[in-house]
This record gives C-alpha cells, structure tokens and sequence, in this order.
C-alpha cells in the first residue's frame, strides 16, 4: 500500500483508497495494472495475468504468460546497499559484504539524493557512524540492514514520508525536523504537494510524527528536503 501511495502522490493517477484499519477500495482497475506492471515491470493486464505469472514453473512459462523475454532478470541495484561513511566516498554493497559493516549501530537514513551526495555537510550537522540512501522506495537489502541499526530519518517532511517513516521497522529510530521547522513551512512550504498527498493523511500518527503531521495540515504545506540546500534559508 505504500507503493501505491507514492505512484499515486508522484503521477496523479489515483487508483486505490483505503487508510490504516480501512477495507481498501480499487477505485480505477486501468490504473491499478499500469501501477503494478511498472512496479515489477512486466505486463500485467489483468488478475488473470498476474495468476498465470505466478503460476509459471519454467522461464519458458514465464515467457508466455508475460510476453517478457527479460521478466526473470533481477534489476542489477535490486539487492545493493548504498552507504557512505564520514570523509567517505559512497560504496555499494552486497548481502555478502554486510560483514564488513557488522560494527555499525547509528545510521542516517537520507531520502533525497542531492542530500546523500553533500558530503561535507551531512558530515558536519550529524553525529553517526554511517549514511544509507533511501531513494523513492528502499529495497528489501538496504530495510534489513536498516531493522537491526539506530537509525536517523533525513527524509521530506511530507505526508507520504511521515507514513512511510512510521510503518519503517528499526531497532530504534528518529526523526530529523529542523529547529526552525514552522519558519520554514511557513515560507518555504509546497501547497500543491500537499495537495496532490493529501488522500493519504491518516487519522493518527505515531508521537514522533503527530505534531508534524498537524502542521501540515494546519497549513495546507509540506516541506520538501531540498530547502536543505537552499543558501536563502537560515538553517
């Protein structure tokens, strides 16, 4: 449901409702499968379709029932961790090379790519042994890694972040918000986004995440990263 939710936010093509303790609702059967075939990128049409790509056993059964030559080919950074440390150049790792990080307990988790890439001042304004990038949707290596760690959230402060940082399963977890979080809502905020994500604000939110949650939606804003990076704003 996260998934869909982010497609949904990101392309404005609304397919599915349905909030925590809620029976979810296909609202647009066309858009549902566009959603999943380019989620797992293959062609699927139907329920039907889906059946008969699960139901293949053979690549040649696969091939037929996706009309996809390439449908059982792992995408390459499927199952990479992307992750820096202080004074570092970022390294990609493989589930095989996790031993190497064994020794790593606090992490931040960095959403946004142009932050992940500002080394000297992600160095500079957090105290931790490591820095893993996000993206859009972490994949199952970099979560697992994630789950046994500290680990604190860089992410957007907007609705879809705040739900996604709630449903993420940590061994202890926290949220970054700056000092000056309400000034630079106020002058920086997005409306539109808010907007276009406002379908998925849930009824409650966890203790960590309500009061911002509530700004938002006072404000009718959200707050994207990228400020971050803006010399106008006093940080």
């Amino acid at each position: 449901m996260v998934l869909a939710r982010e497609y949904q936010a990101e392309t404005n093509d609304y397919f599915v409702r349905g909030g925590r303790g809620e029976r979810v609702q296909l609202l647009n059967e066309d858009a549902f499968f566009r959603f999943l075939s380019e989620t797992v990128q293959m062609p699927l049409e139907s329920f039907e379709a889906i059946e008969r790509a699960l139901g293949a056993q053979s690549r040649a059964e696969n091939i037929a029932a996706t009309g996809d030559s390439k449908s059982s080919v792992v995408a390459p950074f499927a199952k990479t961790l992307l992750l820096r440390r202080a004074g570092e150049l970022p390294e990609l790792y493989r589930e095989s090379d996790l031993k190497r990080l064994a020794h790593i307990r606090r992490v931040v988790a960095v959403e946004n790519a142009e932050s992940f890439l500002d080394f000297e001042t992600l160095d500079c304004r957090f105290e931790s042994q490591a820095f893993v990038y996000l993206g859009g949707q972490p994949n199952r290596l970099t979560r697992d890694f994630l789950a046994t760690k500290e680990v604190l959230f860089f992410i957007d402060w907007d609705i879809v972040s705040l739900n996604f940082y709630d449903d993420f399963a940590c061994e202890a977890k926290s949220l970054y918000v700056p000092e000056n979080f309400d000034r630079l809502l106020e002058r920086y905020g997005n409306g539109p986004l808010f907007l276009k994500q406002r379908y998925a604000l849930r009824e409650s939110y966890s203790p960590e995440t309500a009061p911002i949650a509530r700004k938002l939606e006072a404000r009718a804003k959200v707050l994207e990263q990228e400020i971050w990076h803006d010399p106008s704003a006093a940080h």
